[in-house]
């Protein structure tokens, strides 16, 4: 029993040892989904004139061949972004400005004189790493990406 455990120990050891030769703790990205969870209150809301539409901006590095899909919650549930709201006419919607620092929820109806939302907005982004998209996802309708990656 003790030379089994001591083979073992030899060969686990061994294995760590050649394993530091070739990548350092540092080096090693952990593919892990990025949860964003977002209560944006109506003062969060900036005009932006050009484009006849409410933003909301969020601090976030490059996004490189990952995919971003973002909810609203409405009264029907959890939607895909982009939504749109055949009450009142609004659509919220999503941009992914990464290359600038930034993703970016919008919030318009293609009026210059739209007012800014008058209650608070949930939305939920997930990041899903490259390496962890799956083939045959429709990434748009939150219940079959929540069943992909069990969320």
């Amino acid at each position: 029993m003790k030379k089994v455990l001591f083979i073992l120990l030899a060969v686990v050891s061994v294995t760590v040892s050649s394993c530091s030769k070739y990548a350092k703790k540092d080096d090693i990205k952990v593919l892990m989904i990025e949860n964003l969870d977002l209560t944006i209150s109506p003062n969060d809301w900036t005009w932006n004139s050009t484009y006849d539409q409410w933003e909301y901006k969020i601090s976030h590095s490059y996004l490189n061949n990952d995919a971003l899909v973002g909810f609203v919650m409405s009264g029907n549930g959890k939607e895909a972004l982009p939504y749109f709201n055949m009450f009142d006419g609004t659509i919220v919607g999503l941009t992914d400005v990464s290359f600038s620092g930034y993703l970016m929820v919008t919030y318009y109806d293609g009026n210059s004189d739209l007012p800014r939302p008058s209650s608070d907005k949930y939305v939920y982004l997930k990041i899903i790493p490259s390496g962890l998209k799956k083939p045959n996802v429709n990434y748009t309708d939150f219940k079959e990406v929540r069943k992909a990656h069990n969320f």
